[in-house]
């Protein structure tokens, strides 16, 4: 399992995935940063600064962004097994294809992860740079963080098992945008606790600004859902290996 991990890190090297790393969340940040700025004293009345700074970024990121980046790396991840005929080579190698999964899955996490770490530096950059007078709630920053990486892992299974059936970039993408922008339709019906692209948003959410769901509820539905599309992931890519 390490060496698979190991030789995906080989294949992500060569694909500068670490630009989107980096851009991603600082387009995101600075998005938020413009819409804090734009209607500062509004939102800066009688409240934590650093709460309403973080609700404009993960407006952007949260809901849109970072959904979307999923999908970005999962195609890239799949990228060179698409090209070429690369599966059947590699589910003709003597390894565990459920280790392989795996580790693709892994590297998926890992990337998110990456990327969580980014918006949290560059959200903490900036605000310091209005000089708020309110103290930095880095405890509820962390947390957010944390669990906005955990709240994509079902969706990351989604996103791979996707990339994973199709050659096409543009298709799983193309998908996954739509998709996404359907985080506020099910936001306004109310099944946004059912809608794993709206999960990242509501982990993310500053305190009075969620939708309302209790936490213990969306932890538990989260790793339920994770658990289920887990099994049927790995069950489809075994099924693979037969035919």
């Amino acid at each position: 399992m390490l060496t698979l991990y190991k030789n995906e890190w080989l294949k992500m090297k060569r694909q500068h995935v670490w630009i989107l790393i980096l851009f991603i969340p600082i387009v995101g940040a600075l998005l938020g940063t413009f819409s804090f700025y734009s209607s500062y004293e509004l939102l800066t009345k009688d409240t934590n600064e650093w709460y309403q700074l973080w609700t404009q970024v993960t407006f952007f990121y949260g809901l849109f962004l970072y959904p979307v980046l999923s999908s970005v790396y999962a195609t890239l991840i799949c990228r060179n097994e698409n090209l070429q005929g690369g599966w059947k080579l590699i589910l003709g190698l003597p390894v565990s294809h459920v280790n392989f999964y795996l580790s693709k899955l892994l590297w998926l996490l890992t990337l998110l992860l990456y990327t969580q770490m980014i918006i949290l530096l560059a959200t903490i950059m900036i605000g310091y740079q209005f000089d708020f007078i309110s103290a930095i709630p880095i405890v509820f920053f962390i947390k957010a963080t944390i669990f906005g990486w955990f709240a994509t892992f079902p969706l990351a299974v989604i996103q791979l098992s996707i990339s994973m059936k199709t050659k096409s970039f543009s298709l799983p993408l193309g998908i996954n945008i739509i998709l996404t922008f359907g985080s506020l339709a099910a936001m306004v019906i109310g099944v946004e606790l059912f809608y794993p692209w709206a999960f990242p948003s509501i982990a993310m959410a500053a305190p009075g600004e969620g939708s309302g769901t209790d936490t213990m509820t969306f932890i538990a539905v989260m790793i339920i859902s994770f658990c289920i599309l887990l099994l049927i992931g790995s069950w489809n890519f075994k099924r693979r290996e037969i035919k």
